[in-house]
């Protein structure tokens, strides 16, 4: 099987980890050129590293595209919508791939710390949350019976947690109108297993398994 990763991040790298064994080839975009020579220097077996900013349609990556049997994407909307979808989406509605969406437990917007899940209905109230719908709205129409979003909290491992943050002085305390947004708000925010917060390793056994079957949100 091939995989291509729309956005080789902190989690989509953790997913390579563990299953790339599993694909013949793997591709994956960057947005940045440093970044790209970075992942290429790690010499991970069947990684093939490509540079996609977020702009325009790119002859080489739309042909992964269309030779891949999984879809991984992990890459954010932006003002103008999601670039993947502006750049790839035709390709995508035309193929035959899986593709697995990395959405956000924020579309639930602010529940006042009661239990949500898969069947609560989104309260997004940021813009941030709004775009991540249309997102996630715009993948049903293009990908269909072959999509699966999982609505992630929290990301955390080694050097990726709320300790390490507070340790290297990032750490951040985001006030919303009318609430604080805060890492145990977040973990009160859901009991599903995909959207709760968890180790990279408990969300990438996840996302395996929405690679090999549809499932609809």
């Amino acid at each position: 099987m091939n995989l291509v990763v729309f956005g080789l991040g902190y989690s989509s790298l953790r997913f390579v980890e563990l299953f790339g064994d599993r694909f013949a080839q793997i591709s994956g975009t960057v947005r940045k050129p440093e970044t790209c020579e970075r992942l290429r220097q790690l010499g991970i077996d069947c990684l093939d590293v490509l540079l996609f900013d977020g702009g325009a349609h790119q002859p080489e990556i739309a042909a992964r595209t269309r030779e891949a049997d999984v879809l991984l994407v992990s890459v954010p909307p932006g003002q103008a919508g999601d670039p993947v979808l502006s750049a790839f989406g035709e390709t995508i509605r035309t193929g035959s791939a899986r593709v697995v969406y990395l959405s956000t437990v924020g579309v639930y917007g602010d529940h006042q710390g009661a239990w949500i899940d898969e069947r609560t209905d989104p309260v997004a109230g940021s813009e941030r949350a709004k775009a991540r719908l249309a997102a996630e709205a715009g993948w049903r129409t293009i990908a269909g019976a072959k999509l699966a979003i999982l609505r992630l909290a929290g990301i955390y491992g080694p050097e990726r947690n709320a300790l390490a943050r507070l340790r290297d002085g990032s750490a951040r305390r985001i006030v919303n109108q009318g609430h604080t947004s805060s890492a145990t708000q977040h973990a009160r925010s859901g009991r599903e297993s995909i959207s709760a917060p968890e180790h990279s390793s408990a969300k990438c056994s996840e996302r395996h398994r929405a690679g090999r079957r549809p499932r609809r949100h």
